[in-house]
Parts: C-alpha cells; sequence; structure tokens
C-alpha cells in the first residue's frame, strides 16, 4: 500500500528514516524535443520515465501534446503524424509494464472523423484515461462534453472531460486533469475536478512565452491550488519547440493551497520534483467545509489503480517556523499583524468609551509587543499617549536589566510610567496563608502573578482605565499563564500571536524608532524568556521559560501542525525530527512533543474563559470563535499515537 499504513522513507543525508503520511512525490518534465519526431520524442520520454521511476517518483508529468511537439500545426492533419502518435503512445504503455510510476503524456487523437487534444494517464502498461482538452485551438476541436469509450490497441478506454484516477491504496490520491490555457478559462474545470474528489490537478501545458506571462501563470495556478484546496501541476513546453511564431519557456510550477511549492525559472531547467502532502490538503478542505457539495457527480467517471509502497525522499527541509513567513514577505506580514491588533484595540477603546489603557510592563517580549500595539493604536488616533499607564511591577525574580528596560521603553515613548514594587504584598499575603514565603513552588511563584493582576485592575477601577492582555498564542496553548492571573486581562492584544513571530514583530517595529528605543527594543529581544518569579541570583535571571516547557520553536511548529491541520502526533513528530535535525536529537523532540500535548489537553479550562482578543491568522485558540475542546479531554491516544 501507498503510504497509507505506517511506513515511509526520509532521506536526511546519509541517515535513513522510516515514515508515514501521505507523501508522494511528484515530477514534471519538458525533455527535448524535434517537432513532428516521434520516435526522437519518444526516446527522450522512455529516458525521463526510467530516472522518475529510478528517483521513486510516482507521477510524472509530460507537457502538452509532448509525443509530437505542440507546433506541428496543420501536420497534425497527417495520417503519417497520427500513426506515428498511436504507435509512440503504445510503446510508452508497453515500457511503464514493470514501473509504479503514473504518467501522463499529452498527445493527438481522433476519434469520430475529430481531432482532439488529449492527454492520456498511463500506469502499468495501461492507458487508464484519456483527458481532453475542453477549450480547442487550432485544427482541434472542442473537447466532448460526456465521457465516452475511444479503442486503442484494442482496447476501449475511458475518454472524456470528467474523469478521475483514485488510488485504491490511498484514497487520498486523487488526480484530474486540465490541459493547456483551460487554466485560462473563466469556467475553471479544476475547480469541478475539485469539488468532485481530485487532490491534485495535472496540468500539460503548452502557453507560449511573453513578457509578464510567468507572473499571470504563477498567479492563476496559485489561485487553482487555493481555491480547490488542492496541488495544481503545471507542466510547460520547453524551448525546443518551433520559435517560427512563438517561444516556450518550459517553465513548471507546483503549488499547494495557495502556496508555491516549486518552481523552475523560464529556460533554465528540462525537470523537477517537489513532494506533495496529500494529507495537508484533505485536513484543509475538512477545515473548510468547502468541498462537500458533488453538484456533478452523476458526470463523473472514476478509475481506480493499485500502487504500492515506495521510498519517498524529502527534496527539502521542512520549514522550522510556519508561522514566519518568507524574508520578503515578513515586513508586509508584520505590518498587517500589527494594523489588526491596533483595529481591535481602537473598537474596544471607542465602544467603552475608555480612556485609558494599563499595561504590566516587566521588560519582556510579550509586553513590549503589547505596548507597542497600544502606542500605535494611541499615534494613529490622535490619542494622548500619556494616557497609556505602564506599571512596573518588580518582585522577588526580578533583575535590573528587565526593570530599567520597562522603565526606559515606556518613558521613551511618553507613557505614564508607574513602578510599584509588590514584594511586601506578596510577603504578607504568603504568611497570611500559612506558606513560608521562601519555599519556591507553586504557590510562591503564583502569588506574584496573581498580585500583579490585582494591582493592575484595581487601579483600571481607579483611573476608568482598561488592562491590556500580554499573553501570547504559544502561551495560551500550553497554558503557561496563572489561572485568574496573568491569565486574565479586559483585553488581549496577542492573544493569537504565536511567540516565534513576536520578536519579529517587535523588530520590524523597531526599524522607525529613534536610536534611543531601538537599543532598548533590541537589548529586549535579546532577553532570556521568563516570568521571573524565582529569585534572581547576582542580578541574573534564574529561571528561564524555555529550560522549563521547552523551546518555543518546537512548541509552535507542534501546534502549527496539531491544531492547524489535525496531524497526527507520529506525523508531527517526524515532521519536527527532519525539521529540526540539526538542532534536536529525536528524544528532546519527543519529550517536548509529548509535554506539549499534555498541556494542550489539561489546559483547556483556561482557554475556555480567556478574555477577548483579536485573531490575527487561521489558527486561534479562542473558545468563542475558533476552537472548542471539553475541558476533561483524554489525551492518551495522542500520546500513545506517539510511540
Amino acid at each position: 500500500m501507498l503510504f497509507s499504513s505506517k511506513e515511509y522513507i526520509i532521506y536526511t543525508g546519509k541517515e535513513e528514516r522510516k515514515m508515514h503520511d501521505g507523501f508522494i512525490k511528484i515530477a514534471l518534465a519538458s525533455p527535448d524535443i524535434r517537432v513532428g519526431d516521434v520516435s526522437f520524442n519518444l526516446n527522450n520520454i522512455l529516458k525521463t520515465i526510467d530516472s522518475a521511476n529510478s528517483s521513486g517518483v510516482h507521477l510524472l508529468v509530460f507537457p502538452e501534446l509532448g509525443l509530437t511537439g505542440a507546433t506541428c500545426k496543420d501536420l497534425f492533419l497527417q495520417d503519417t503524424l497520427l500513426k506515428a502518435t498511436e504507435a509512440g503512445l503504445l510503446e510508452v504503455v508497453r515500457a511503464t509494464k514493470d514501473k509504479e510510476i503514473l504518467v501522463v503524456l499529452g498527445h493527438p487523437l481522433v476519434y469520430k472523423d475529430t481531432l482532439y487534444n488529449c492527454a492520456s494517464l498511463i500506469y502499468k502498461s495501461e492507458i487508464l484515461g484519456i483527458s481532453t482538452k475542453i477549450e480547442g485551438e487550432g485544427n482541434f476541436s472542442n473537447g466532448p462534453i460526456e465521457n465516452t469509450l475511444v479503442n486503442i490497441g484494442r482496447k476501449d478506454i475511458p475518454f472524456g472531460p470528467n474523469l478521475l484516477y483514485q488510488n485504491k491504496e490511498m484514497e487520498d490520491f486523487t488526480l484530474a486533469l486540465e490541459i493547456g490555457n483551460d487554466l485560462f478559462s473563466p469556467y475553471s474545470k479544476a475547480i469541478s475536478h475539485c469539488l468532485n474528489g481530485a487532490t491534485i490537478i495535472a496540468n500539460p501545458s503548452a502557453i507560449s512565452e511573453l513578457v509578464g506571462r510567468e507572473e499571470y501563470i504563477e498567479t492563476l495556478v496559485l489561485a487553482q491550488s487555493a481555491r480547490g484546496a488542492c496541488a495544481y501541476l503545471h507542466s510547460n513546453a520547453s524551448s525546443k519547440e518551433s520559435t517560427t511564431d512563438d517561444v516556450y519557456s518550459g517553465m513548471k510550477l507546483v503549488g499547494q493551497r495557495g502556496k508555491l511549492t516549486e518552481k523552475s525559472n523560464p529556460f533554465e531547467s528540462s525537470y523537477i520534483e517537489a513532494l506533495i502532502d496529500l494529507e495537508l490538503l484533505t485536513k484543509e478542505r475538512l477545515r473548510r467545509k468547502t468541498h462537500k457539495f458533488n453538484l456533478e457527480e452523476r458526470e463523473y467517471r472514476k478509475i481506480f489503480f493499485h500502487m504500492s509502497k515506495k521510498n519517498t525522499n524529502f527534496p527539502k527541509k521542512i520549514n522550522k517556523y510556519p508561522f514566519i513567513p518568507k524574508e520578503d514577505q515578513l515586513d508586509k506580514r508584520a505590518e498587517r499583524i500589527l494594523a489588526i491588533q491596533s483595529k481591535g484595540l481602537e473598537k474596544r477603546l471607542d465602544h467603552t468609551g475608555i480612556k485609558k489603557s494599563l499595561i504590566g510592563i516587566s521588560g519582556g517580549l510579550d509586553s513590549t509587543l503589547a505596548l507597542l500595539v497600544t502606542y500605535n493604536t494611541y499615534i494613529k488616533t490622535g490619542r494622548n499617549t500619556k494616557d497609556i499607564v505602564c506599571i512596573s511591577m518588580p518582585c522577588f525574580g526580578t533583575t535590573s536589566r528587565t526593570r530599567n528596560n520597562a522603565k526606559d521603553l515606556s518613558l521613551l515613548l511618553k507613557t505614564d510610567f508607574r513602578e510599584i514594587d509588590i514584594s511586601k504584598a506578596v510577603e504578607v499575603h504568603l504568611k497570611d496563608i500559612g506558606h513560608d514565603g521562601k519555599t519556591p513552588d507553586v504557590t510562591f511563584e503564583n502569588a506574584q502573578a496573581r498580585e500583579r493582576t490585582q494591582v493592575l485592575m484595581d487601579i483600571s477601577n481607579m483611573e476608568n482605565g482598561l488592562v491590556i492582555g500580554t499573553g501570547s498564542l504559544s502561551e495560551q496553548a500550553l497554558g503557561w499563564s496563572t489561572f485568574n492571573g496573568d491569565h486574565m486581562s479586559m483585553y488581549c492584544v496577542n492573544t493569537s500571536v504565536p511567540k516565534s513571530l513576536v520578536r519579529h514583530l517587535i523588530a520590524y517595529v523597531k526599524k522607525d524608532m529613534s536610536l534611543d528605543l531601538q537599543k532598548v527594543l533590541a537589548d529586549i529581544i535579546d532577553t532570556p524568556i521568563s516570568p521571573e518569579l524565582l529569585p534572581a541570583k547576582d542580578d541574573k535571571i534564574n529561571q528561564k521559560t524555555e529550560d522549563i516547557i521547552g523551546p518555543y520553536e518546537l512548541h509552535d511548529f507542534f501546534l502549527y501542525y496539531h491544531l492547524g491541520y489535525g496531524f497526527r502526533a507520529s506525523k508531527i513528530l517526524r515532521l519536527a525530527i527532519s525539521a529540526f535535525a540539526d538542532t534536536y536529537s529525536k528524544e528532546e523532540i519527543e519529550k517536548w512533543l509529548t509535554l506539549f500535548l499534555r498541556r494542550f489537553f489539561t489546559q483547556q479550562f483556561k482557554r475556555n474563559c480567556s478574555p477577548d482578543g483579536p485573531r490575527v491568522g487561521r489558527i486561534s485558540l479562542s473558545p468563542r470563535a475558533s476552537f472548542a475542546m471539553a475541558s476533561d479531554a483524554a489525551f492518551d491516544e495522542w500520546i500513545k499515537d506517539i510511540k
């Protein structure tokens, strides 16, 4: 079976790892051709099939009319070319007898005295079906409206526009074809295919190169893959086509869910490979609930094939930071996130009529981001920044570094800065409840967190202010907050911002600040993450969060795939092992994933009563609109799956 059980192989350098979870390997190829020379073209096609099969490719897509060349013009009406084409097609069929590779091959075909532009799907010495191009050009007629049968090599073969090809061992692997500039059609056949179950759309194409066309085709491919929640494979004809009137670039594109997976630059590559995560596509559809209406189901014919399991090589390392966009998109994304946060706060202030905002400022990352968002809101709406009340509440674990950074940042932003030492208040409280005030246990830590929240809430009553929450999405996922302490606020601006992104947002804001502010923000970015609840040693931070609960870069990775796609824990583990192979051992990753899952499940009660806050991304833990789970849901099956 193909990856539907529990095994597949990932190679990382010389190391071999057994994997599973619905990955398939695809390839797009445009080998050298000679226009009208079927024998020459056939030879190169067969060589490419052999090479791709040896590489473990499951699906290989050649260009439109790749067997003859797309620029034969009136030669397509010649019996000599058409007979050579049929013979070449059958030769490809015979050559695939012992190969477990699906081959999409474009060719002309005469049916009932009509010439059609077609693409055959060939597998194990069979033509599974022949899909037709909707929009005929030149000597080609428009494709038929309904499916029928055509006889080739003394076999009746499904023929028409509505064919789906599905792997019996892995239903997620369902393929449909769209040919050439059918991609440009206002009626999208690809989306119809997707609504009827296709997860992969292969487009053998012959679209000439023009200035600006590369960007246009990429936009369409990514749009189709986004709308269809599918993988879209665009394999274009090469410059070896005739250049009498047009030039072809051989550009190849692979899009998944609106994102570019792989691309060859025009004129530069005749072959590319990519990895398709079929499970990710089906999970996306499950989340969207948009693929449940199969309006044209009666018109479709589903053709089944059997493909056994084979090894799969990851072509690239997996992104360690899925929440963080590519560098060239980072500033734009940061600007949009900050705008969403600010607009959310602006609406809350307008609605309540409250002028003042209160922030517990610690000199750490989260409270810094919350302050910058609040400051941005006040500046853009013409409010007085002196109505931002920044309260520093040093206690047993506060270091001079964070204390000074909190003060300097607040004053440089011209806010109302106040420092309230809560040490004595916490000591009195601990004595009142019978705690010795020395043992650094959970009570010792939480008493400080709750005292800080009490100070903020009480001053908000005195000042008629809004308490701004600072907790991040990562902390919500792990339940890393004190219940009814920092867990509580009146509006939490960071509620759906993952910890791995916080630093980048602060760094983005820092660019436009004064030199003094840049210096303070740079030091805050470099400060170890800590709640500073345990006594400092030699004025150094004595409590590093990531030493206790694990690296946030790992937890954000886990969260992205656990919540965003509902992946099995074993798949998340294996993806993480590949992504962080140069940073953490398998044992470390497994340890922190186990902790993540335990905390994610056991801390739901905190999320069920979390305060309002703006959602900035697709993944959110808001109990009102984004995520619901029983507080006493068991995690045993998830932990078991890791093993």
